[in-house]
Formats: C-alpha cells, sequence, structure tokens
C-alpha cells in the first residue's frame, strides 16, 4: 500500500510538472504559430492594398515587416501595442507615426518572444522597416538606453527615426516593471520593396 501510495504522488507530480511545462511553452508556441499566419495576412495586405486579419477574429493586423539580418529577425508588426497585439508579435504604438511616414516611430515587443534580440543588438546593427504601403526604410542603430517608462517622455523626432522598446532587465523573473530598454535607429537610406527578398 505505501508503495501504491508513493508512486501515485510521484505520478502526480510529473504530471504537474508537464502541466507546468505546457503552460510555460504555450506563449512561445503560440508566437511562432502566430507568425506563420501573421505572414500569410501581410502577404495579402501587400497583394491588396488593403488590411488583412491574420484570423477572422483578430483586433489587429499587420503593418510593417522588421528585418535585422545579422541576428536573424524577420517579424510581421501589427497595429497597436497592447497585450492582445503583442502575445502574437511586436507592436506599433499608435501615439507614434507610421511606418514609412516622416517622424518618430515606436515599435515595442516582449523581451522573451519576438524581442528576444534586443540583448544581441549592437550599435552599428542595420535592419530594415517594409511598411504595409510597400515602402522600405533602412535603418542604422545609433544609440541604446535603459529608461524608466515612468519618468521619460519619447520626444518625437522631426526625421525619421525608428525606436525599438522592450522590458528590462533581460532576465528579470519578475514581469513587467518601470524599465525599458531601447535601441534608436537612424535612417540610412531608402530602397524599394521589389529590392527585397520576401520569404
Amino acid at each position: 500500500m505505501h508503495f501504491n501510495t508513493r508512486n501515485l504522488i510521484l505520478g502526480l507530480l510529473l504530471l504537474l510538472g508537464c502541466v507546468q511545462l505546457a503552460a510555460g511553452s504555450w506563449v512561445h508556441i503560440k508566437a511562432v504559430l502566430a507568425q506563420q499566419l501573421l505572414l500569410r495576412a501581410w502577404e495579402g495586405s501587400l497583394a491588396t492594398g488593403l488590411p488583412s486579419k491574420p484570423w477572422p477574429w483578430a483586433d489587429t493586423e499587420p503593418i510593417a515587416r522588421l528585418q535585422l539580418p545579422r541576428l536573424g529577425v524577420d517579424s510581421i508588426v501589427l497595429r497597436g501595442d497592447h497585450g492582445q497585439s503583442l502575445a502574437f508579435g511586436p507592436g506599433h504604438a499608435s501615439a507614434s507615426v507610421l511606418p514609412g511616414e516622416p517622424g518618430t516611430t515606436l515599435i515595442s515587443g516582449h523581451r522573451d518572444t519576438h524581442f528576444r534580440f534586443m540583448r544581441d543588438v549592437k550599435i552599428g546593427d542595420s535592419l530594415t522597416l517594409i511598411a504595409a504601403t510597400g515602402k522600405s526604410q533602412r535603418y542604422q542603430i545609433t544609440k541604446t538606453q535603459v529608461v524608466d517608462a515612468e519618468k521619460t517622455q519619447i520626444q518625437a523626432a522631426a526625421a525619421n527615426q525608428l525606436l525599438l522598446v522592450t522590458c528590462w532587465p533581460f532576465d528579470s523573473v519578475v514581469p513587467g516593471g518601470p524599465l525599458r530598454f531601447m535601441a534608436i535607429a537612424e535612417p540610412i537610406g531608402e530602397i524599394q520593396l521589389a529590392q527585397i527578398a520576401i520569404r
């Protein structure tokens, strides 16, 4: 009887561990699968010139594509930077200008999914932001800094500028908090969509 109780307890602990592992992995699995659906919606938007929802009940749609070749980044950027959007990909802050328009564009993402690459960003990295209009802008990261989101107001630049923002510190076990890691990128040239390999 003692042997069966011990096996039952061990079995329940193993089951509980598997459930916890599955729950923790779900965020990452959902993020990867969503990027495939978002890619299809992105291609649909480019083909028709109209916003295309990735799934019927989505409250967002792709508005840009962010590519940073050195780090293998190729992500679809969604309209809005609220929790629902950020669960599926990086999000565009509605208070900033749309990608492809003059001014400051702010894109944010979770440090443990789509913006995990931010811990490896270096000054001098080049990246491309493709707008849903087909206009494409190349940028170079010129500065990185940690800011307190509760005390810092981001000033819009008169010229084109791209801000990439995620939570900081990168390895914190507590989600949220006021600190943000920000990479500031300046334009280095403009290219047309036809010159970019879309895969």
